[in-house]
């Protein structure tokens, strides 16, 4: 499969996921949400994750090792071709974003 995501970090941001199937190019999802409020106000970067994810803790501070649900279980995440890029930046980089 290819993914494409976009995302607009700002208070009327958007995000956007195109997922295709390489063997015959058959889009599996297209999807754009706009007018989101992408941004808090004070913030002045974006930390973006990549991955697999989910709840390690669930309330469960009292397991071994601490945290560690008996749901979960090893996964992998296979990425090739991986890029993340900035297409506008920031042009007061440490300064709050309004």
């Amino acid at each position: 499969m290819q993914v494409r995501e976009e995302v607009h970090y700002t208070h009327d941001g958007f995000y956007s996921a195109k997922i295709t199937r390489i063997s015959d190019g058959k889009v599996l999802i297209d999807f754009k949400d706009e007018h989101i409020d992408m941004w808090r106000i004070g913030s002045s970067y974006i930390r973006s994750k990549f991955g697999i994810y989910r709840s390690l803790a669930g309330g469960r501070l009292n397991q071994d090792p601490v945290g560690q649900s008996p749901l979960l279980k090893n996964e992998s995440l296979w990425i090739t071709d991986f890029r993340v890029y900035e297409k506008n930046s920031n042009p007061n980089p440490g300064l709050p974003h309004e």
